[in-house]
């Protein structure tokens, strides 16, 4: 009794290798249970609140002759004593005892609820698993009020109730703890708790979380939110998005996220292809490497013959410079005679002097010698070029 209320570390270690070596016989655990109910009633006993933790988990472990004595009365006087870590024994005590949270005195648990020690009331927030589920359900927005406003002690508590909650009524739990993922932290590493409560507990939730959700989840400004979405998107097939979406996340913050996106791309040319219009998106990223991988994609996957006058001029008509210079080399590459009039058209009023330079030379040379096939257009072009140069 005397080893099992000192307060050392070493003591501690010391008693926990010798308990699970050699056990203590039934009659030993009965006599070692009466005497420290005896010594924890005595005004002289104290010790810290790590040391009442360890002590209530070495004595629910090794001395199981306890609990069938426990009596409420006894209970309700350490509960009293003047020692916070005989009142927080005593409050854990409590939570494993056979005594049913109806039986317990409404004063008693107002105690513990109110205790200034957060460690107690923490055990007050687990003596609600004594009820049954349907009960436990009925203080589900208290639970999950307190994993924004409790201390550790208490949040872990309420983790541990929503964990037996989510069970058998996960899809209710995760409805209401939803909004937490988008609300800013409350505490450092609460984040991190609660996208390890989603993953562990309600990971089939999240497997059948709908597309909409899902999309909100990645482009959430919370990070929690964000990263929860990463995890759930990567085991996702990216046929059930759209090319467009495929655009989108591939100019998304998370690395991650980005680099699903343009697997994407590399593993579905056939899909992107089909949509090249809109795949050129990928081109406008702010992501350099983003860029870059487009540009090696068009060059290695798209055919020649796919090449229209609209797509290129469409490149030719963005706000980047490495995109209209790519845009050049494929007017170069692809143009066709036949097309020059529905290129000079298209890019006779371009806002970039780079772009109107390009266009002016290239179709000097194109029409040279066939004053016929130049179209008004070009010579508006000139004007504005030789305007632009005054």
């Amino acid at each position: 009794t005397a080893l099992l209320l000192t307060d050392d570390t070493q003591i501690r270690s010391w008693l926990d290798g010798r308990l699970i070596q050699q056990p203590l016989t039934g009659l030993q655990q009965e006599a070692l249970a009466q005497a420290m109910l005896i010594q924890l009633g005595t005004a002289q006993t104290a010790f810290s609140e790590q040391h009442a933790l360890w002590l209530a988990a070495c004595l629910l472990s090794h001395v199981h002759g306890l609990l069938p004595l426990l009596t409420l009365e006894q209970l309700t006087l350490l509960l009293s004593h003047s020692d916070i870590g005989v009142q927080l024994l005593a409050a854990r005590l409590l939570v494993s005892s056979h005594l049913t949270l109806s039986s317990l005195p409404p004063s008693l648990l107002a105690g513990i609820h109110n205790s200034p020690v957060a460690a107690i009331r923490a055990a007050g927030i687990a003596l609600l698993g004594k009820q049954g589920a349907e009960m436990l359900l009925l203080q589900l927005p208290q639970l999950i009020a307190l994993l924004s406003l409790g201390e550790p002690a208490e949040r872990q508590a309420c983790y541990a109730l929503l964990g037996q909650l989510a069970e058998h009524n996960a899809p209710v739990v995760f409805e209401n703890m939803f909004p937490l993922l988008f609300q800013k932290e409350a505490q450092e590493g609460a984040h991190q708790s609660l996208l390890l409560f989603f993953t562990q507990k309600l990971n089939s939730c999240l497997i059948a979380l709908d597309k909409d959700t899902l999309w909100r989840l990645i482009h959430a400004r919370s990070l929690a939110a964000q990263r929860l979405g990463c995890q759930c998107l990567l085991i996702r097939s990216p046929l059930e998005w759209s090319v467009n979406q495929w655009v989108a996340l591939a100019g998304h913050p998370d690395r991650s996220i980005r680099d699903y996106a343009l697997e994407a791309f590399t593993s579905h040319v056939d899909v992107v292809t089909e949509q090249s219009a809109i795949a050129l998106g990928l081109l406008e990223s702010d992501w350099p490497a983003t860029r870059e991988f487009g540009f090696a994609w068009f060059r290695q996957n798209y055919p020649a013959q796919s090449w229209t006058p609209d797509l290129i001029v469409n490149l030719c008509d963005s706000n980047r410079e490495d995109v209209q210079a790519y845009g050049r080399e494929l007017l170069q590459t692809f143009f066709q005679r036949e097309q020059g009039e529905a290129y000079l058209l298209k890019l006779s009023q371009h806002p970039s002097l780079t772009v109107q330079t390009f266009v002016t030379h290239f179709f000097e040379e194109y029409a040279a010698g066939k004053p016929a096939v130049i179209p008004v257009s070009y010579t508006h072009l000139r004007a504005h070029e030789t305007s632009a140069h005054l």
